[in-house]
This record gives C-alpha cells, sequence and structure tokens, in this order.
C-alpha cells in the first residue's frame, strides 16, 4: 500500500518531487524498500539544507541507518558516504555531536570513500571533520587539520576543492585569532577563486567567495579598521542574498553589531542585532543561528547602557555555546563579565572574567581573552583600590600581549583607558590625561568617533 501511495505520488506531483521528498521517504521506507528510500532522504535533506537543519540531520541521519540494511555497493556507499560528511557538517548548526561521534563519523565516511576510491571525498571528510572539532572546542585540532587538507588539496588539480580547503583554513584560522594571517588568506582566496562556484561544491554549505569575504570583513572589524570591516560586511551580507544562504548573512549580522558595538554605536548595534534575530526566525532559530544572535542582542543593550538586559543576554548565549560552537563560549563569558561590570557587581564580574580567561585560553580566543583580564583589572581596581594595583598591572599586561599577538588593534584605545583608570587610582593625573589622550587618537584611528567624542568630554572635565 505504501508502495503505491509513493508511485502516486512520484506520478501526480512530478513537478513538485523536492518538496514531496520527505513524504516519499517515509512511504519507501515503510515499504521496506531500503535503498528508494535513503535516495528520497537524501533528497529531501538537500531540499531543506540551507533552512531547516534540524530536519536535514534528520534525513541524513535516515539515509545513515538504512544503509545498514542495503547490499555493498557504489551507490550505497555513496549515500553513507554523503550522509556522514553532511552529519558532520550539520553538527556546528545543531549541536549534539560530540567528539566520538565526530571521530565516528569521520571514519566511517573514510572507509565508504576508500571502497569506492573517492580520494576527493577523503579530503572534503576532514575538512568537516575539523570544522566538527571547532564547534566542540577544540580549535587546535581545527587549525592542524585544515592545515593539513589545504597542502593536499593544493597537490590536487581541482579549483574547488582548493577553495574550498582555502576556506577551511581562513575559517580555522580566524577561530584561533590569527588576523593578519587570517586576512591575507581572506584576500588571497578572494583574488584567486571565482565569485561563482556551483551550489552543489559548497562543502561548508556556503559559496567559498562569500565566506571569504566575511572573515575579510571579521579581521579587518578587529585589526583597527572598523568601516572597512562593516563595509566588507555589508558585501558579505549581500553577496549571502545573492547566494540563498541567509545563514551568513545573519551571521555577518551579528559580527556587525559587535562591531558597532566597539565603535560606540548603540543604535546601529541594536539595528544589526535585529536583523540578525529576524534571520534566526526564519531559519526556525536554530541553535547556532539562536545563539549568535542572542549574543547580538547583549552587545547592543551594553552599548546602549542597559547591563542589566546584556547580563541576561549573554548568559544564554553562554548556555547555549555550551551546546554548539562550543570555541564561542569564551566570547559570551567576556561579554558576560563586561556586563556585569557595567551594572557595578564586581565580584561577579572578576568570577565571570576569571571563567572567560579559562574558556578563551582553550579555544584560542585571544581578543575576548583580552578583554577578559580588562574586565579583571577594573573589577578589582573598582573593588580595592590602590591594594590592587600589582594584581591589575599583571591584567592590563596580558591583555596587552594578548592584542599584540592576536593582531586585535581594535582594543589598544579601550586598553590606554584601562591604563588610565589605574593611574587614575594612584593619583597620577598627568598619566591618567595622556593615556586618555592616546585613546582618543587611538578611537579616531580605528574608526570610533564616538567613543573620540566620549573622551574629548572626558579629558575637558
Amino acid at each position: 500500500m505504501h508502495a503505491a501511495v509513493a508511485r502516486a505520488i512520484e506520478q501526480q506531483e512530478a513537478e513538485r518531487l523536492d518538496e514531496r521528498a520527505a513524504l516519499l521517504a517515509h512511504h519507501w521506507e515503510e515499504a521496506g524498500d531500503a535503498l528508494t528510500a535513503a535516495r528520497w532522504h537524501r533528497r529531501a535533506a538537500e531540499w531543506v539544507g540551507r533552512t531547516d537543519f534540524a530536519a536535514a540531520a534528520h534525513h541524513w541521519g535516515r539515509v545513515r541507518a538504512l544503509l545498514r540494511e542495503l547490499p555493498h555497493d557504489s551507490e550505497a556507499a555513496a549515500l553513507g558516504l554523503a550522509a556522514c560528511m553532511q552529519l558532520l557538517n550539520l553538527s556546528f548548526r545543531v549541536g549534539g555531536t560530540g567528539l566520538d561521534q565526530a571521530r565516528a563519523l569521520l571514519e566511517e565516511g573514510r572507509a565508504l570513500a576508500n571502497a569506492i576510491g573517492d580520494r576527493r571525498a577523503f579530503l572534503q571528510l576532514s575538512m568537516v571533520y575539523g570544522r566538527a572539532r571547532s564547534s566542540a572546542g577544540d580549535v587546535a585540532e581545527y587549525l592542524e587539520v585544515a592545515a593539513e587538507s589545504q597542502r593536499a588539496a593544493l597537490a590536487i588539480d581541482d579549483m574547488a576543492l582548493q577553495a574550498n580547503a582555502s576556506l577551511y583554513l581562513v575559517d580555522a584560522l580566524g577561530h584561533a585569532n590569527r588576523l593578519p594571517q587570517a586576512l591575507q588568506a581572506a584576500e588571497e582566496g578572494l583574488a584567486r577563486f571565482p565569485r561563482h562556484i556551483p551550489a552543489g561544491e559548497w562543502i561548508f554549505g556556503f559559496n567559498p567567495y562569500s565566506l571569504f569575504s566575511f572573515w575579510r570583513g571579521y579581521c579587518l572589524g578587529w585589526m583597527g579598521r572598523i568601516p572597512a570591516g562593516l563595509e566588507e560586511m555589508s558585501r558579505c551580507r549581500r553577496l549571502a542574498d545573492e547566494d540563498g544562504t541567509p545563514e551568513l548573512a545573519g551571521l555577518a549580522q551579528f559580527i556587525a553589531a559587535e562591531a558597532h558595538y566597539h565603535a560606540h554605536e548603540a543604535d546601529r548595534a541594536l539595528a544589526s542585532a535585529r536583523q540578525s534575530g529576524e534571520i534566526s526566525r526564519a531559519l526556525g532559530e536554530p541553535l547556532n543561528s539562536f545563539a549568535f544572535s542572542q549574543f547580538a542582542f547583549g552587545y547592543a543593550h551594553l552599548a546602549a547602557g542597559r547591563p542589566d538586559d546584556a547580563v541576561e543576554l549573554a548568559r544564554a548565549a553562554l548556555e547555549l555555546f555550551g551546546r554548539v560552537e562550543k570555541f564561542a563560549a569564551g566570547w559570551a563569558a567576556a561579554l558576560l563579565a563586561e556586563a556585569l561590570l557595567a551594572t557595578g557587581d564586581l565580584s561577579a564580574a572578576q568570577s565571570a572574567a576569571e571563567a572567560a580567561i579559562a574558556l578563551c585560553r582553550k579555544s584560542l580566543a585571544a581578543v575576548h581573552e583580552a578583554i577578559a583580564h580588562g574586565v579583571m583589572a577594573r573589577a578589582l581596581l573598582r573593588r580595592d583600590g590602590p591594594a590592587a594595583r600589582d594584581a591589575t598591572a599583571a591584567a592590563l599586561a596580558n591583555a596587552a600581549e594578548l592584542i599584540e599577538r592576536s593582531g586585535g588593534r581594535t582594543l589598544a584605545p579601550a586598553l590606554c583607558e584601562w591604563r588610565a583608570e589605574l593611574a587614575a587610582a594612584l593619583g597620577d593625573d598627568a598619566t591618567r590625561e595622556q593615556l586618555l589622550r592616546q585613546a582618543h587618537q587611538g578611537y579616531l584611528e580605528i574608526g570610533a568617533p564616538a567613543h573620540a567624542e566620549r573622551l574629548a568630554k572626558e579629558i575637558g572635565r
């Protein structure tokens, strides 16, 4: 009966088979035809793959399960290989894939790739596995895997494969906060690889060219070129719209909200956060998109002088990043510490900063670790006064080293302000004024005139 229904749907709705793929997969599975069901589950997964990640993961999971009922031929192996690759690829979007499961998917996929002699797929599996490791919090392993994958891809005469491998390396460098290297690699990718690579070759789920643009904007924004970074993020959003990948547009809005926060532009931060939230809702609020949208709203509220709201949003983001995209947990913890400091809860801010420092070190998030050290310094100073001189100076020295190491020059003017606060606590008014003037000039140089205007008033007083 199920088989008859499936055949009728295939005949009568031949022009809408992508939309009916999930239903057809169900009927063929109930009819006991595992191979046909697996084919339709794959088609259903590919149909919803950019808009409903949970549904896509379900269908790929069914493909993988059904293969156990099939003979070991080339078609079954190809289906299983695709399932392993896409389940790894979805792990950083929906969560639930730990390191052990990611390793099992990698080994299963590699065995299938070897069975059909697919060297290209073998390499692609390494790429998506590395990204899954990063989502599980292991950024160092991701960086190592991505570098190895790019070296191997450059030895193969395949433009799409090389573009994807280069993209994963840029992504890993960005996650590891190696900003100058990531910027150079992103700009090389934009110059070397074509704008239009077939969508079937987008291993990451995004057009490689568009993601090169994303990372260029991210790096510029952190490296002291906020206006240029925001301009590139606007370009990235346009590219994402052309590609039909709203998820990337949402991530770009999050980065824009963060940049507007560092530029002291509360209204623009809120506008970017709202757009990030709208995109997340349109996608059905997958864990990763929802987490980043909450994070964006946290920045917006903190920029607008609503630290209590920012605290709640940062806590929500931190909880979500405990389940998906764990590399970003330190980012959220640093925001939480900053928001708690703004509420005046100094002990809580210190504790949150300590937690943020530990999380950021684990995931190589140097720029956010620098922020956490800055919170630590100010919390100690405001609570204990001059008695905290040595601990405050040590925290600020750590922040300075991290800014220098990562290339995160956007934080340099803030560091001057943090140091000025220490000078004021020690009664050194001349050093305080000198540092504030350096911060004022620094904000002008990085493209944060609102911060410069705020400091000009402070210096005047």
